[in-house]
C-alpha cells in the first residue's frame, strides 16, 4: 500500500501497532460504526507505516457468544490489510491484557511504546490503553 499523505510518513512510530476489535460482526445495519470507511482507511495507513518501518502489527479480536472464533463475524474486517504473519490475540474482556497472551507477546518483542487504534474507542480501546499505561507502557 502506498501512503498518499506525506504527513503520515513523518509521524513517529511506536514499537508496535495494536488494532482492537475491528471485526466484521461489530458493524451492522442496525448498529453501524460511525465513519467506518474513514476509520478503516486511517488504520490501513497506520498499518502501512508500521510495515514500512519493519514494526509488528497486532490484531486483538473479541470472543463471545456472538463473536465465535473462526466465524465470519469474529474475523478481522476484510478491508483491513491484515496478513497471516501479523500477530493475533483473542480476548473476552474489554481490557486486551486480561487473561490473554498480549503481555507475553509484548515482553518477547521488548515493547516499551504502543500505538493503539480500533473500534469502540470509548470502551475496549480506552480500557486497554489505561491498563497499558498502568503497566508502564508509553501510549
Amino acid at each position: 500500500m502506498t501512503i498518499n499523505n506525506e504527513r503520515l510518513r513523518d509521524v513517529m512510530v511506536s514499537d508496535v501497532l495494536i488494532v482492537i476489535d475491528l471485526q466484521s460482526g461489530l458493524n451492522s445495519e442496525d448498529f453501524p460504526m460511525a465513519r467506518l470507511d474513514e476509520v478503516l482507511s486511517g488504520v490501513n495507513e497506520r498499518i502501512a507505516v508500521y510495515r514500512d518501518a519493519g514494526k509488528p502489527v497486532i490484531f486483538v479480536q473479541h470472543v463471545d457468544a456472538e463473536l465465535v472464533i473462526d466465524s465470519e463475524d469474529w474475523r478481522v474486517m476484510p478491508e483491513l490489510d491484515a496478513r497471516a504473519d501479523d500477530l493475533y490475540v483473542n480476548k473476552t474482556h474489554a481490557n486486551s491484557f486480561y487473561k490473554t497472551e498480549l503481555p507475553v507477546i509484548l515482553a518477547e518483542l521488548n515493547v516499551e511504546k504502543i500505538e493503539f487504534c480500533g473500534a469502540q474507542t470509548e470502551y475496549c480501546v480506552d480500557s486497554t490503553v489505561r491498563f497499558a499505561h498502568g503497566l508502564g507502557f508509553d501510549c
